[in-house]
Order: structure tokens, then C-alpha cells, then sequence
């Protein structure tokens, strides 16, 4: 890492997360669990002064280096890790960092209801979806009562006095799982907005497979409906189109996601964002998605927004991929350019980090979960509509 880089990211200064269902708390979702927190730990104060995040800050800050393991992740991708992407801060000065340091800069604030899911996305886990846990014979993830009812507690407490930005943006952001199928979404989406006050702007995100069926749909409607001036994102998790994001979100129904999504368009109130995590399956065909969406939103007249996001894992990291399968995104940047699309310097990042780590093991990992895909999903005609995974495989084309 280059002394002229600075390598202090906002999420750990800007960003909570609170997974219910493993009992944990952290401040981005790529970096290590840290799960089954005493309940003891935990008060108001825990959450911008535990000793794991503070021990953190302290590194990004005064050593210049991305916290390991915390921040692994992004430590192996460098220099075209996510961080790059996501960091929202310029250059900090020294009296910046003093201002930073174990004080409460949070804006964005993510929950983690309940790991109930409809999907087997094929980069998640029995953690994050009861789909993939009923599949895997594991145990549905849970917090106990007790920790669920304490940490709620604490979160509101500390709400009720936190001392907010008025010149900022906050996100609250509800996942899962599918939050639309969580019953207790709602409940708590009020409980927390109960607890900031009206001068601060607030956005409440939910980050969404767009799976949800009618009647569900129709009851999160029509809570929309009756808040209209409050603030909806729509976070899509939609990585690829028809056929191609049936498979990489098994068990979606593209055709219901596409009727959900239009039905979002008639609010007002609610921006639908997509949220593409970028993998090796995915990356050949990223010029048609995003002109699939591009025409789509314009019809509509609705803005077109991206979150950046890549799968870390050896089995659908772009990294896995061939190098020379980096032209595949040539023309998906050259047409973000030309019609204005931001997410292009995410897309110039992947390029980047394509084929960095095509290796006997990463191919053994594609290798060993594509027969499992291809055992589990036979519906699916993977090869057909990925043939570059068998280059993968064999380390070279054909």
C-alpha cells in the first residue's frame, strides 16, 4: 500500500449493522462476522464505542492500514477492493481524524431482521437465507428472545439520544432475508422512525429480491401509501436478466420481479436503486442488463441508480475469472460513459480485478460448486447460459 494513499474508510466511521438472527454487530457487510455477542456487552454506548470497532478506527486512522482480519476482504482485492468503491471520505487532516475517533458519526443504519428468504442466490448461505439452510439441513438462524428484545432496547435508547446531523442523509436500511416477508418489518421500521426527530432527513431502504408475491406486496403498499411523505428506496438485488437472474437468484420469478418493480414506479415517494453483486457469471452480460434497465427506467421517467457491490468468494469472484475475460466489460463501461452512468468507475474497478486469481484452488472452488449447482438445480441448464465457467474451470479457452 502506497503512503500517499490514505486508507481510512467511512464505513466504519458512518455505517451500523445489527444481524439479529447471529446475534452480531459490525459496520460493513464484507468484513468478519462478529457474532453471539453477550448481551451483557451490549448498552447504547456499545454501538459507536465497543472495543473491536474502536481498536479498528484506531488502525485506519493513525497506522494507515485496513484493520486484518476485519477488513480481509478488501485487503486481498487491493487496489481494486471495494473500498475504493465505498469509501465516501477525501483526504483526512490530522484534527479530522481526532474528530473522527470513537465519536458518532453514524448515518447509515442497517437491521437484519430475520434470515427468511424465498431465494438460493447462488453467493449466499444458510445464514442469510432459510432457503439455503432448509436445503443444507441446518438449523434456521434465530436470536434468542432475550437478546432480540435487549438489543432492540438499546437501539432505541440510543436514538432517542443521539445527538443528529441535520445536514446529512440517513439511511435506515431493513434486510434479510426477504424484509417484505418479515411481519415484523413494519413494526419496526415505525419504531425506529418514532425515534428521530423530523428535522432530520431520513430515507428507509429495503433491500429487496422484488420476489415478494401480491398479497405481501399489496400490505407493504400499503404502508407506503399511508406514509406519503416519507422517503422509500427499493434496494433491487437483480444481477442479471430473465433467464441468466433466475438462475444466479434461484427461485425468482423474473417476470413477477419485473410487475413488483413497475408497481413501485407509482409512488412517488419510493426510488427503486439496483443492486447488482457482481460475479463471474454475471459479468459477460453486463452491457444488456444495464441497458435492459436503462430503457426501462426511462420509459418510466425514473432516474437509473446503481449500488456498487462484487461477490468476495473464490467460487464467483471476478477475480476467478481468465484475465483475458476482462474485455467482457469493454463494452458496458464504453456505454456508462457515453449516457452519464456512475457505476462505470465500479465497473472499471472489476475490470481491473479480473483474472487476478484464476489459481488450481479458485478453480477447484468454481469447479466443486457448479457440480453442486448442476446436482441441486437440474432445471437449470448452467453451461448453456454460462459457457465461460468451463474456461474457468480449465484455466484456459477452448
Amino acid at each position: 500500500m502506497k503512503q500517499s494513499e490514505q486508507f481510512v474508510c467511512s464505513k466504519l466511521f458512518r455505517d451500523l449493522i445489527v444481524k439479529f438472527p447471529s446475534e452480531g454487530i459490525k459496520n460493513c457487510c464484507k468484513t468478519q462476522d462478529i457474532n453471539n455477542i453477550p448481551i451483557a456487552d451490549i448498552d447504547q454506548n456499545y454501538f459507536t464505542k465497543n472495543e473491536r470497532l474502536l481498536a479498528d478506527q484506531k488502525t485506519m486512522l493513525f497506522d494507515n492500514q485496513l484493520p486484518n482480519p476485519t477488513c480481509e476482504t478488501c485487503i486481498n482485492a487491493e487496489p481494486h477492493s471495494l473500498f475504493r468503491s465505498w469509501n465516501e471520505f477525501g483526504w483526512l487532516d490530522d484534527d479530522d481524524k481526532n474528530q473522527l475517533y470513537a465519536a458518532d458519526n453514524f448515518r447509515t443504519f442497517e437491521f437484519m431482521l430475520s434470515s427468511a428468504c424465498d431465494l438460493k442466490c447462488v453467493y449466499c448461505a444458510p445464514k442469510d437465507s432459510s432457503a439455503w439452510a432448509k436445503e443444507l439441513g441446518e438449523p434456521v438462524q434465530s436470536p434468542s428472545p432475550e437478546w432480540k428484545a435487549h438489543v432492540k432496547k438499546a437501539l432505541l435508547e440510543y436514538f432517542e439520544n443521539k445527538n443528529w446531523d441535520t445536514h446529512h442523509m440517513h439511511w435506515f436500511v431493513f434486510s434479510g432475508g426477504e424484509p417484505t416477508y418479515n411481519l415484523e418489518t413494519m413494526g419496526f421500521i415505525e419504531d425506529v422512525l418514532d425515534r428521530v426527530p423530523s428535522t432530520v432527513n431520513k430515507t428507509v431502504i429495503l433491500n429487496s429480491n422484488l420476489n415478494t408475491k401480491p398479497v405481501v406486496l399489496e400490505r407493504f403498499l400499503q404502508y407506503v401509501k399511508n406514509n406519503p411523505h416519507t422517503k422509500i428506496g427499493i434496494s433491487a438485488s437483480l444481477d442479471s436478466i430473465e433467464q441468466k437472474c433466475e438462475a444466479i437468484r434461484y427461485g425468482i420469478n423474473w417476470e413477477r420481479a419485473m410487475s413488483n418493480l413497475k408497481r413501485y414506479f407509482e409512488f412517488d415517494n419510493v426510488q427503486v436503486f439496483l443492486s447488482p453483486t457482481v460475479n463471474l457469471l454475471s459479468v459477460p452480460d453486463m452491457l444488456e442488463y444495464i441497458v435492459y434497465f436503462k430503457e426501462l427506467y426511462d420509459s418510466y421517467n425514473k432516474p437509473l441508480w446503481f449500488n456498487e457491490n462484487m461477490v468476495a468468494e473464490p467460487w464467483l469472484s471476478p477475480a476467478s475469472m481468465l484475465a483475458e475475460h476482462n474485455t467482457m466489460l469493454d463494452d458496458a463501461i464504453a456505454y456508462c460513459e457515453q449516457h452519464s452512468i456512475a457505476y462505470v468507475s465500479h465497473l472499471k474497478h472489476i475490470k481491473q480485478l479480473i483474472g487476478t486469481d484464476n489459481t488450481p484452488d479458485t478453480r477447484d472452488h468454481v469447479k466443486k460448486h457448479l457440480e453442486y449447482l448442476e446436482s441441486k438445480r437440474p432445471d437449470t441448464k448452467w453451461k448453456e447460459l454460462f459457457p465461460h465457467i468451463e474456461d474457468i474451470i480449465n484455466g484456459q479457452s477452448k
